[in-house]
């Protein structure tokens, strides 16, 4: 708050600034602050945005005010977050649940499961709600600053203990579990028509959902027990990517679709395994959840399967088409991934509170350094395709060196990516009897031009080699030979009165591009000035874009110009 109140006493300078009304790092500090505030107890009840406003109200107050009595930025800053601040409100809320009973009370994932007739009162009050109150609810503490983040709170502890709950009912026994009894989804009845005519009617499935008492599974409870516990014991930052995968699991284990669980079931699986932002995730994904099983001296799937699996999640994932897919094959492998995706779940929750690891990093730089050496000699063994797996996989770990680039501000402002600015350029028109090696020079330049979105400099090195074509294209067009003395000003001073260059096109290209050329060619314009001063980036494309133009021109008139006696013919010349 104090960066802020001190950054705030800087001026505004540009037309951007002026509508913040603060300067480019002042906005900076009050985005950081704001974000990071609204998810503070005593402010969330503001929001990011109400955050943000009453900081730079804040701002601008203190800006405003004499400074021979301005209060000093500790105070000040101390006083406006107080004046925002407000207590949170702390409760216990009892969620009822359906379709399930278990042994009462457990504790999982952090909530208390228990019968309502068990807390005096309760069961009265959810009379209110509904005529038939559920005999099972859970139960949990939640802080929050207004009641619907408290409610949304609770709603999400009891969702990641009842995703807990259904990922080990799920795979807990050896009988086979429906999807019909952990979900919600078609009502299971078809029927057939043929030219308008009703032939058939049938169901493939229970139009309602199974009631599942599991009161007197305490061999199953138990486990569901170890796993919460561990889960549980976790450190919070590793926790909480823990049941980002718990999430993503119970996705693919209320859905019957194979399209919703294989990206499901892999998303899942990156939370716990993938701490890097890029890279190859495929064999990543591949050779830690193999690993993972080799950490606890368990078999593992085969790491084809998981590659498989991978490599249709990315087709899903982009839009492919997947009609040509046997749906029964496809469902049948997407089950499998589930149960694969639950196994390396546990295994990992074992593998991490055995470490003590307070990160995803740890856990996976644990199975790096041991288990998955192991997991890569087994895959090198199996041929070609194993070896590729581990070749990326390696590759993942230690990627090409080079630093991380961010987009220039001055580019970002006119386009929001990189690919805005290369469809702009693709579509310049360029004569086609402009020569293939000069139109050759021009892509370079455009490419420069390109790169310069992130490398600003780069856009003096474009102008420049445009520059270059366009007097290779005059000395061309002219017939000027290569070794003969003549200047870029002389070059357009021929083309004009040979009528290849209009009067315009001629002064433009004397008054700027011969001033342009040779400052950059004797030393004197190396770099460009800093912002605010330096030249724009829409300078840059129309510089460029009238080199383009230039050279479309200067050849498209040549074509058709006649040679004289003393001229050689444009093709001549630009073989030359």
């Amino acid at each position: 708050m104090r960066r802020l109140l001190k950054a705030a006493l800087f001026p505004p300078q540009t037309e951007w600034e002026q509508r913040a009304g603060l300067a480019a790092d002042g906005w900076r500090c009050l985005d950081r602050l704001s974000r990071k505030l609204s998810t503070h107890l005593h402010f969330e009840h503001l929001g990011v945005r109400g955050v943000r406003e009453r900081l730079r109200e804040a701002a601008t107050e203190y800006r405003a005010a004499p400074a021979s009595s301005r209060p000093k930025a500790a105070q000040f800053a101390a006083a406006t977050l107080d004046q925002m601040a407000q207590a949170p409100i702390t409760r216990t809320a009892y969620l009822g649940i359906r379709h399930l009973d278990l042994p009462v009370p457990m504790d999982v994932a952090g909530v208390r499961f228990l019968h309502a007739e068990e807390v005096p009162g309760l069961t009265e009050v959810l009379r209110t709600c509904t005529t038939s109150p559920p005999r099972l609810v859970c139960s949990t503490e939640v802080a929050a600053g207004t009641d619907e983040l408290a409610l949304m709170r609770a709603k999400r502890a009891a969702t990641t203990a009842l995703a807990l709950v259904r990922q080990k009912f799920l795979f807990g026994f050896n009988a086979k579990i429906y999807p019909d009894q952990i979900a919600f989804g078609l009502d299971g009845t078809f029927a057939w028509s043929r030219d308008g005519e009703f032939e058939k009617a049938g169901w493939w499935a229970l139009d309602h959902p199974m009631e599942e008492d599991l009161s007197s599974q305490r061999e199953w409870a138990d486990g569901l027990c170890q796993l919460s516990e561990r889960r549980d014991a976790l450190a919070p930052r590793l926790r909480e990517r823990v049941d980002t995968c718990l999430g993503w699991l119970d996705i693919a284990a209320r859905s019957s679709n194979w399209l919703v669980i294989l990206p499901a079931v892999y998303s899942g699986m990156e939370a716990i395994l993938v701490p890097e932002s890029t890279g190859l995730k495929a064999s990543t994904v591949t050779v830690r959840s193999a690993a993972v099983h080799v950490a606890m001296g368990q078999p593992f799937f085969h790491p084809a399967e998981a590659r498989a699996g991978y490599d249709w999640r990315d087709r899903l994932i982009h839009g492919q088409t997947t009609h040509e897919v046997n749906e029964k094959d496809a469902l049948e492998f997407a089950e499998d991934r589930r149960l694969w995706a639950f196994r390396v779940f546990a295994d990992y929750l074992a593998v991490a509170t055995t470490l003590g690891a307070g990160s995803v990093r740890e856990v996976v730089s644990h199975l790096d350094t041991g288990p998955a050496r192991d997991v890569c000699q087994w895959l090198e063994k199996q041929g070609d395709h194993g070896q590729k797996v581990v070749e990326e996989y390696r590759e993942a770990l230690h990627p090409t060196k080079g630093r991380r680039r961010d987009p220039d501000q001055r580019w970002l402002r006119l386009y929001h990516d990189q690919a805005e600015l290369i469809s702009v350029l693709e579509a310049w028109p360029l004569n086609d009897a402009v020569p293939g090696d000069l139109a050759r020079v021009l892509c370079v330049a455009r490419d420069i031009l390109v790169d310069s979105y992130y490398e600003y400099e780069y856009t003096l090195v474009a102008m420049a080699w445009g520059l270059v074509a366009l007097e290779a294209g005059l000395r061309g067009c002219l017939g000027v030979p290569r070794d003969a003395r003549a200047t870029f000003g002389t070059l357009v001073g021929r083309a004009r009165r040979a009528g290849l260059l209009t009067k315009h096109e001629a002064a433009a290209l004397e008054r700027h591009g011969a001033g342009f050329r040779n400052g950059i060619l004797h030393g004197g314009l190396l770099l460009p000035k800093p912002p605010p001063t330096s030249y724009s980036p829409e300078d840059a494309m129309t510089f460029l874009q009238a080199i383009h133009d230039a050279m479309s021109d200067l050849y498209g008139r040549a074509v058709f110009r006649l040679p004289s006696s003393g001229d050689q013919s444009p093709a001549a010349t630009s073989r030359d």
